[in-house]
């Protein structure tokens, strides 16, 4: 039986392939994502222009008049930027910064560094005196039942405490995962 199975593979089955551990390089594609701060002003005067949300519009397909054209270039910036970080980290883009795909806008779900602030959360309560003291790091926002890049309203984002902390954008594109950091100075890559 297993040398039935042998002769079925030699007689044209499978091909043999032969790796050299050495020079053979094992790249893996992968789907990353770059968030990037907007103000939230431009991005109002974008909607208010008639542009909606943006889902996975190419950047370089991005209108060059105003207001479009400031959040091009900022996108743009920002495109090439996540590129270049990610190239040190040691992955290769598979696209141009201009064939990024740009997604938004999201709210930042708030400070979530190990480093912030201690907040004294009943400061106005009579009934503790000493106060109840806590992280200033808060992840968790009440959710608006809206899936996806959202429509600003100028009166939500003056008053809902969920969009104080800012409007982000995504930036998403394909890169080679190439297994090291590469060094910026020489080009080599570092396992």
């Amino acid at each position: 039986m297993v040398e039935r199975i042998v002769d079925e593979f030699d007689a044209g089955g499978l091909p043999a392939i032969h790796i050299d551990a050495e020079s053979a390089k094992l790249y893996h594609p992968a789907t990353l994502t770059g968030k990037f701060p907007v103000d939230p002003e431009l991005v109002l005067r974008c909607q208010r222009a008639g542009s909606g949300r943006y889902r996975g519009v190419r950047i370089g397909k991005m209108l060059e008049l105003y207001p479009y054209d400031a959040m091009k270039k900022l996108a743009l910036s920002q495109a090439k930027t996540f590129i270049r970080h990610m190239r040190s980290e040691g992955y290769e883009s598979l696209q141009e910064a201009t064939e990024l795909e740009l997604w938004g806008p999201f709210r930042e779900r708030g400070d979530m560094s190990r480093g912030a602030s201690l907040v004294n959360f009943e400061e106005d309560n009579p009934f503790v005196p000493a106060g109840h003291w806590g992280s200033a790091a808060r992840g968790a926002w009440r959710h608006d039942l809206e899936r996806g890049p959202r429509r600003l309203n100028q009166n939500v984002l003056l008053d809902d405490k969920d969009w104080r902390h800012g409007v982000v954008f995504l930036v998403r594109g394909q890169f080679l995962a190439t297994r090291g950091k590469q060094e910026e100075s020489t080009g080599a890559v570092l396992v």
